[in-house]
């Protein structure tokens, strides 16, 4: 039955025209949206309004964007049955060109690929076509997952695709959750990582999404912790929760929606600090040449005061200004068929965009779309630095540093800034 919807749609394609225009999708953030800000005219002196940054914190406010479609020839799916549509788990593919009238998407996600596109009456059929892929589903940390794009849901649990920094931070950063597997008498087996389609690279719900950020996490850093060069970026769609799409909206567009519950550390400035840091000279017994330091985002070292504070506590309060006086920018692509886990600075001037995109082999389909917003931190012990600050001996000078632990506190009531 499958075959035979697929047929029929595709006899339908054929005779719709094939040419791809210009910007087939329009990607809009709708959270964080930037806000209209009123200041002094520039020339004028004259109120005018600006787009200012909106403020979230650090862990929990929901990033979504909405992709519009523009020109498409319709929703293809690789199973037929009612619905015709898409529904949760299933996927779903929005067509903008198909050449040769046959659906055969290069997608293990395409029903049997090799069945479809090796017919036993005719010869082998290539792929040619331009499409967003998308599966209606939520997925989490630890949320058992079987829908999506297959291959790229089993790379998103690797034991480190879950960790925002890449590196063994101060609480650690979180990695694939486990379970325990049983054998058929009931027996423990032992422990496997749980499928559940979440971590650092491209959505297996939304494979054709790129999010990239140039903080902390989203950044891929060299061994001696400086931006690798070129710039290399994650793509940061795989920590996508959920996924849903409309057939029209309001506009007559139809559209798919892709939220992320920001995990705390997403967005924050990597920071590696030295408790005992002397410039490359052996540590004195008394440890009277320790100087604390640290580098935020592969800059300079920077020696930090002792304060009141153990000489082995992280700098909590050198990092809070740093991560609140941060501007945040988050920028997303579209591309047909499967995104990059990474993606490379191309042409080399600092900047991920359309071209570079482009110059790695994609055919980009919703083109740069940015947003900007601040943060403010969490409380001293569990705030941002969780995911995002490291000990590390900087210097080789032979320490690195101390775990800090916290305890409990009471509850509080805290006023939204404004």
């Amino acid at each position: 039955m499958g075959i035979v919807r697929v047929a029929f749609l595709s006899i339908f394609l054929f005779a719709a025209p094939a040419l791809v225009l210009a910007g087939p999708v329009n990607i809009k953030f709708t959270t964080a949206d930037m806000t209209k800000e009123k200041v002094p005219g520039h020339k004028t002196g004259k109120p005018v309004f600006e787009m200012a940054p909106t403020l979230q914190y650090y862990d929990g406010w929901p990033l979504t964007l909405k992709l519009e479609v523009n020109n498409e020839l319709g929703i293809a799916i690789s199973e037929g049955g009612d619905p015709f549509f898409p529904h949760r788990g299933k996927p779903g593919f929005i067509l903008f060109a198909d050449p040769d009238g046959v659906l055969c998407m290069d997608t293990p996600s395409w029903g049997d690929p090799f069945y479809i596109c090796n017919p036993t009456d005719g010869p082998s059929i290539a792929s040619d076509e331009t499409y967003l892929e998308f599966t209606p589903d939520i997925d989490d940390l630890g949320l058992p997952d079987n829908a999506g794009h297959d291959s790229q849901r089993m790379l998103l649990v690797d034991s480190y695709s879950a960790g925002l920094s890449g590196f063994n931070t101060w609480i650690g950063a979180p990695t694939g959750v486990r379970q325990t597997v049983y054998n058929p008498d009931g027996s423990v087996a032992g422990e496997e990582e749980i499928i559940d389609g979440y971590g650092r690279g491209a959505d297996d719900d939304l494979p054709g999404l790129v999010l990239v950020a140039q903080h902390g996490a989203g950044i891929v850093w060299d061994d001696d912790f400086t931006m690798k060069m070129p710039m290399e970026l994650v793509n940061l769609s795989g920590y996508t929760n959920a996924v849903s799409y409309g057939l029209n909206d309001k506009k007559s567009k139809t559209f798919v929606m892709a939220q992320i519950v920001v995990p705390g550390g997403l967005f924050a400035p990597f920071a590696v600090y030295d408790t005992c840091y002397t410039g490359g000279d052996p540590i004195l017994p008394d440890e009277s040449n320790c100087t604390k330091a640290w580098m935020v985002e592969g800059g300079e070292v920077v020696g930090l005061p002792f304060g009141e504070f153990d000489l082995h506590l992280p700098p909590k309060g050198p990092y809070r200004e740093v991560f609140e006086d941060t501007v945040y920018t988050v920028s997303a692509f579209v591309v047909s068929g499967k995104a990059p886990d990474r993606v490379i600075d191309m042409d080399g001037d600092l900047d991920i965009d359309d071209n570079d995109l482009e110059l790695m082999g994609y055919d980009v389909l919703g083109s740069k779309k940015s947003t900007s917003f601040k943060q403010v931190s969490g409380d001293d012990c569990f705030g941002p630095f969780g995911g995002s600050l490291m000990y590390a001996d900087i210097d080789n000078s032979g320490d690195g540093g101390l775990e800090d632990i916290c305890g409990p506190t009471s509850g509080s009531i805290t006023r939204v800034p404004r």
